[in-house]
């Protein structure tokens, strides 16, 4: 889904500003200026990555950041691997899509919101945060997707892990308010 809505949508990161025009439009490709980048670089965002998770290894941290015509992202992926191809990953995302996403996060929180508290896809909500949980049983596929400070995006999924219980203790251990307070 958040790759599906990345792909589709458009604003969040700081809202950026034009350059402003070359005085010599001929002039040289250097001395032009540039818009400043408008999120978070991934290694930034790397560092609000959970160190370590109980029962799993850490197996690398990738991240990039970037322009893709008018769209800027940053990411920052860790995976953790466990016994028995049991697998969380947890990926921070900055874009200039941050609004368009967090309609539909708030939306698909809000629709699950009457859920039972024991309920496994029931919302989770934060002080900085709210976000939704869906659960693929016959693929053994939990994600939990949250908006952070209206900003930033906590995708945390686990493959081959029985319920939700995993994505929500991982969202849940996450210092999210450090998180909201990057700009």
């Amino acid at each position: 889904m958040l790759a599906l809505v990345l792909v589709v949508t458009g604003a969040g990161c700081a809202k950026e500003e034009a350059p402003p025009p070359a005085a010599d439009p001929q002039g040289d490709a250097l001395t032009a200026p540039v818009a400043k980048f408008p999120c978070v670089r991934f290694e930034d965002l790397a560092r609000h990555l959970p160190k370590s998770l109980p029962g799993y290894e850490p197996a690398g941290i990738e991240g990039s950041s970037g322009r893709y015509r008018e769209v800027s992202i940053s990411e920052a992926e860790q995976v953790y691997t466990g016994a028995d191809g049991k697998e969380i990953s947890v990926r921070i995302v900055d874009t200039t899509l941050a609004e368009e996403l967090g309609r539909a996060i708030r939306a698909a929180a809000r629709d699950a919101a009457n859920r039972d508290e024991t309920d496994p896809t029931r919302p989770i909500i934060h002080h900085d945060a709210i976000g939704f949980v869906r659960y693929d049983r016959v693929n053994q596929r939990a994600e939990a997707n949250l908006l952070v400070a209206g900003r930033f995006v906590v995708a945390v999924t686990s493959r081959n892990v029985e319920g939700t219980a995993e994505v929500r203790s991982v969202a849940n251990q996450m210092d999210l308010n450090a998180l909201a307070l990057l700009r």
